[in-house]
């Protein structure tokens, strides 16, 4: 992601925990923000109180010391010239949590009070224009995310839940009118979503199961009539299918099985509920009748 603000916190700590190796028994990011379990000693057996530094693969990070507690401003430096300052008490983030693009430019920052948010999370463009923001509510990053484009237009509105996707997501076309909703539970996409016309017609229904396309789907014409219907299962489609005529009435039916037709289409007349014509029915008549053709030939 080209953005280091949006690793996570624990996350981060447990990534500070690793490029600095163990400093207790317990090497993890929970450890990592227990500050009583998580002491830096000295050679003789005192408590640190100093700067660490450690290279990584992809750059430096600086830890500050105070009688062993990690206390002040921690340093991520990235080979890219990306940057990551946030502020520490006792172990906590406590402060400004800023990262910044190589030019010094700020790409994004939240604000942290007894390693709680007590601002929301924002991500800016090169320019300066805002990318991103995520709520903040009740000490967690809960609410909405919203994401902008480079002239400021609504992208995407995301209900979330501690930084996850939980609950409905809406996405925006370049005019600002609703282009597609899905709903999240934990991360993945679960139930219906629908795409929409520019004139906010619905375009499709589709069904969500653990984040792949399976179920029912409906697309629509934009007078509201249906157009085709048709399960999908692991984004394939199964079974039968439907469509019709922008009036209602039938044009043809086929069934699938793992994506692919099984049999030909029937169509239908729009002013007549009776068959014209079978491409299978068709099709079985020439053979058999070249085939007979050939035979009584040959006699």
């Amino acid at each position: 992601m080209k953005k280091i603000f949006l690793i996570l916190l624990s996350g981060l700590f447990l990534f500070i925990s690793e490029a600095l190796g163990a400093t207790t028994s317990d090497n993890t990011d929970t450890a990592l923000l227990g500050s009583q379990n998580q002491l830096k000693y000295t050679e003789d057996g005192g408590l640190y109180t100093g700067i660490v530094n450690k290279d990584f693969d992809g750059g430096k990070i600086t830890l500050p010391y105070v009688d062993g507690v990690i206390q002040g401003t921690i340093i991520i430096e990235y080979n890219t010239g990306n940057k990551t300052e946030a502020v520490v008490n006792n172990g906590e983030l406590d402060g400004p949590f800023k990262s910044y693009y190589p030019d010094g430019s700020l790409s994004g920052e939240t604000f942290y009070k007894d390693g709680k948010c007590v601002s929301p999370e924002r991500l800016y463009y090169e320019d300066g224009r805002l990318e991103s923001e995520m709520d903040c509510i009740d000490g967690d990053f809960n609410g909405h995310m919203r994401v902008y484009s480079k002239t400021g237009r609504l992208e995407s509105d995301t209900e979330v839940k501690s930084k996850i996707p939980h609950g409905l997501s809406r996405q925006y076309n370049e005019e600002g009118l609703l282009l597609s909703e899905v709903r999240y539970v934990d991360g993945l996409r679960q139930g219906r979503g629908r795409v929409y016309y520019p004139s906010g017609a619905i375009l499709s229904e589709f069904t969500f199961v653990d984040n792949e396309e399976n179920g029912p789907v409906t697309e629509y014409y934009e007078n509201g009539q249906i157009l085709k219907q048709y399960s999908l299962y692991k984004d394939e489609i199964q079974g039968p299918v439907k469509e019709y005529y922008p009036s209602g009435r039938l044009y043809a039916t086929s069934t699938f099985k793992d994506g692919h037709s099984q049999n030909a289409h029937f169509y239908y007349d729009e002013t007549s509920p009776y068959t014209i014509y079978s491409i299978v029915g068709i099709s079985s008549f020439l053979l058999a009748f070249m085939l007979t053709y050939l035979i009584l030939r040959r006699r």
